[in-house]
């Protein structure tokens, strides 16, 4: 059987986003959680557009790689990223704040450097701009 993955409710990311997993800032915009092939596509169709950068839009891509199918556990640290993109880890660091504050990604948990624990993500697709 082909099932569709099950993606979280909005209710669901709202707990997400009050629990301790949370780390949005008050300035992020809250994306709707998103397969990956669709939220490849709404990054292909509307990244250039939106003014996102090739740099980071290579990022955004890469990042999809590490994803599951439902668009979550997507966890590869900013030097696996810089190693593989051949971009610097400030680039990294700049392309994954960007996402983060425009909607694209929903970091559901934060590394620690020091344990050498990778940052959590999830794809999320941000509202249409007005």
């Amino acid at each position: 059987m082909n099932e569709q993955p099950k993606l979280v409710s909005p209710s669901e990311l709202s707990g997400l986003r009050k629990g301790k997993l949370s780390r949005m800032k008050s300035t992020d915009v809250a994306g709707v959680p998103a397969t990956k092939w669709d939220w490849e596509r709404a990054l292909k169709d509307r990244s250039r557009r939106e003014g996102m950068t090739a740099g980071c839009q290579h990022i955004a891509l890469l990042m999809s790689t590490y994803a599951d199918g439902d668009g979550s556990s997507i966890r590869p640290t900013a030097q696996t990223l810089a190693d593989v993109s051949g971009k610097s880890r400030a680039t990294v660091h700049e392309a994954l704040r960007y996402l983060r504050e425009r909607g694209w990604v929903l970091q559901v948990a934060r590394g620690a450097g020091a344990s050498r624990m990778a940052s959590v993500y999830r794809l999320t697709i941000p509202p249409l701009p007005e």
